[in-house]
């Protein structure tokens, strides 16, 4: 496995970047390890490329503030395309990334060509904020940094969901001030635009994808007439429980 640095950004790879490649840009959600999507590098495909986006690297700007973290990753990806070359590119998202390409074509890529846009339960409609990103931004940045999240990761460890524990070894490595810089640009942006709107009107090739145990009925709903999938027996990690089904289906929806 590789690294590909950039400014800011990190990228888990297994092979040097070509420049007519097609790429697959892989962002994980809140706090979730890039090395867990590292089995996509088996996918086989001519002329392909993974590249997972590694949000750990961010430790550089744990003393940063006044940034907004979404859409700053969305500035660098830009300019990343741009340096590259890049042409040709898709993305899978996970929970809060959702948000990023969604930034990145309404403000800096328009012209560009995005092939395949896989959201694998990305935040779209407000109340995907309802859980963990509004109880984290309703503390003080202080007191979340200093004593709120380190109970969170209690909670979380202590969870009867295997996944939720499993998530909270993913949070004692995290930064406690970059996740609430995350939460608070994912909370702004989820209700400052409308992200289910550009999401079904922006970009033609699209599949929303959804764990059977986890879906939430508001947006699919809304999603009426969006090419959906549900992934059988899965919750929201289904990267991490269901790989069979990645292995079996993910190159089929880049077609």
């Amino acid at each position: 496995m590789k690294k590909i640095y950039f400014r800011n950004l990190c990228f888990l790879t297994n092979k040097k970047l070509k420049n007519n490649s097609d790429i697959l840009f892989v962002l994980p959600g809140l706090a979730s390890r890039a090395e867990e999507y590292d089995y996509f590098f088996k996918i086989k495909k001519r002329n392909f490329q993974i590249l997972i986006l590694d949000f750990f690297f961010f430790k550089n700007l744990s003393n940063t503030t006044g940034i907004d973290y979404l859409l700053n990753i969305s500035r660098q990806i830009s300019i990343f395309l741009k340096s590259k070359n890049i042409k040709k590119f898709d993305f899978y998202v996970h929970s809060m990334s959702s948000i990023i390409p969604i930034l990145l074509f309404k403000f800096f890529v328009k012209k560009r060509k995005l092939s395949n846009f896989i959201n694998n339960e990305g935040n779209l409609v407000p109340s995907d904020c309802s859980f963990i990103t509004q109880k984290t931004i309703s503390y003080d940045h202080f007191f979340f940094k200093n004593d709120g999240y380190s109970n969170l990761i209690k909670k979380t460890k202590s969870a009867n969901n295997e996944e939720i524990k499993y998530w909270s070894t993913n949070l004692h490595d995290f930064d406690a001030n970059n996740f609430y810089n995350f939460c608070k640009s994912t909370y702004f942006w989820s209700n400052k635009i409308n992200l289910l709107f550009y999401f079904k009107f922006f970009f033609k090739k699209k599949i929303y994808l959804y764990g059977e145990k986890s879906k939430n009925p508001i947006v699919l709903k809304k999603l009426f007439g969006c090419k959906m999938m549900q992934i059988n027996n899965s919750n929201h990690f289904s990267h991490i429980y269901n790989k069979s089904f990645y292995n079996r289906s993910l190159l089929k929806l880049l077609i």
